[in-house]
Formats: C-alpha cells, sequence, structure tokens
C-alpha cells in the first residue's frame, strides 16, 4: 500500500475512535507545540509545527471538531482554526508502534451549555468565558467588540459590547425567537475583537439557542444531550464531542 493511502487509512480509523490503541503499540512518543495557547492574528497566517519524538512517519488527529491541523505534518494554521476551544492531538505512526499526544488551545470565548430562566435574576444573563474554561472570565478593555459585524443584533440577540454577556431577557423582550413555542431554536454566528494577545484580531462564534415554556417541557432526548456537554473536567471544555455552538435553553417557568 502506498504512504499515501496508508496515511488516509489510519487517519479514518483514528478519527472513528480518537483512542488509537492498537494492539501492537508498544512505545510512547513526545508530542508537543512551542506554547500551549495560540492566538488569531489579523494580516498574518499562523501556521504551528509539532515536535515529534521520535520523528517517524505517522498520522495526526485532533479532537473536538474545528483544528485546522494538517494529518501528514502536524501543522496547525490557527487563523482557520474555531478559537475558543482546547485541543486534543495525537499521533500514531504508520507502523503502529509509536502513540503520543497533547493539549492545544486556540484563545477565545464560549458559553456554558445550559437551561437558563429569565424569570430569574441571576440567569437572565449568561455570562461567557475564556480560553475553554468556564472558570475564566473574558479580559476586558477599550479595545474589546463583541458583534462586530451586528449579526447578532440582526437576529435580536444582545450582547454586552464589553463583557460579552448573552442578554437573554431582553433579546426575547427584542423578538430573538419569532414564535415563543416550545422547541423554538435559533442558530446565530457573530463576530468579536478581544482586547488580549489577539492584538483584537477578528474572531467568530456560532451559537445555539433554544426556547421551553418551562423546563418540565424540555424534551428527554435534548436533556440527555445537554448532560454530556456539560462535563467540564477541572473545568476545562476539552475533548467533549458535540459542544460546539453551545445550547443555551431559555425557559420562562
Amino acid at each position: 500500500m502506498k504512504d499515501s493511502r496508508k496515511i488516509a487509512v489510519v487517519a479514518f480509523v483514528c478519527m472513528i475512535s480518537l483512542s488509537c490503541k492498537e494492539k501492537n503499540i508498544v512505545n510512547s512518543c513526545d508530542l508537543s507545540y512551542e506554547n500551549p495557547i495560540y492566538y488569531r492574528k489579523d494580516g498574518s497566517e499562523v501556521i504551528v509545527k509539532p515536535k515529534l519524538s521520535p520523528n517517524e512517519r505517522g498520522v495526526f488527529v485532533s479532537d473536538p471538531d474545528g483544528l485546522a491541523l494538517d494529518p501528514q505534518t502536524g501543522e496547525i494554521n490557527i487563523n482557520k482554526s474555531a478559537t475558543g476551544q482546547a485541543y486534543q492531538i495525537k499521533y500514531i505512526s504508520l507502523d503502529n508502534k509509536y502513540l503520543c499526544q497533547t493539549d492545544l488551545i486556540i484563545s477565545g470565548i464560549d458559553y456554558p451549555d445550559g437551561i437558563y430562566n429569565i424569570k430569574k435574576q441571576e440567569e437572565y444573563i449568561v455570562k461567557c468565558f475564556y480560553n475553554a474554561n468556564i472558570r475564566n472570565a473574558a479580559p476586558t478593555g477599550t479595545n474589546t467588540i463583541y458583534d462586530v459585524s451586528g449579526r447578532a443584533l440582526q437576529n435580536n440577540l444582545i450582547i454586552d459590547p464589553v463583557t460579552g454577556d448573552l442578554k437573554l431577557k431582553e433579546s426575547i423582550d427584542k423578538g430573538l425567537f419569532s414564535s415563543l413555542v416550545d422547541g423554538a431554536e435559533r442558530t446565530i454566528t457573530f463576530n468579536y475583537r478581544i482586547n488580549d494577545q489577539s492584538n483584537t484580531s477578528l474572531n467568530e462564534l456560532t451559537l445555539n439557542l433554544l426556547y421551553y415554556k418551562s423546563s418540565a417541557r424540555i424534551p428527554k432526548e435534548v436533556r440527555e444531550r445537554l448532560e454530556k456537554k456539560q462535563l467540564y473536567p477541572g473545568g476545562r471544555v476539552v475533548g467533549i464531542e458535540g459542544h460546539r455552538p453551545p445550547d443555551i435553553i431559555v425557559v420562562e417557568e
């Protein structure tokens, strides 16, 4: 089998099961990138290369989706990767003798999946978190602007331009959902710039918003999906299958 075909086969197997625990893998290896966190940069392409030892021919895969990773070289295009996520990157040699992994964060914001009752003052505003950790507040400053393109506002999703808070009650009052019926759903993408080491480079984020009159009316399958997406080990959102886009479920009872 040619190397290119072999790489494709191994990559497919690893994407189906990211454990890549082949029976004949007997050696560990060292995989790393220069920094644990990377930032988008406007006006320049940011490509980062892995450090790998031993440097055997193999394939690179990542979880979750969103990382612009070259499966043959392990190079990552930061500007083409989804921001605000932590990724687990794995490498497996073509001869199945070496397996190693590392974590890497593409800086940005995110929001916690959850059920939010807009009749409760402590819940009708949803705070964003930063760098894939629900315990990290996003930096703020005069250069921090959320909803740069106005796409969220055009869809009646109100976002605080400094803190990034989602103002759910105000959004509902503005007509976020055209009809307040159980199961109403909106998927909205907006752009933002943040006052951090990205030098306010352009980022984007997609949110999935759902409405139910009361939490009791949320279907079982939606609740089960939400429970899986709320598993944040140590506060970190890493390797969570299907977390993006985050589910923001709005209820009134």
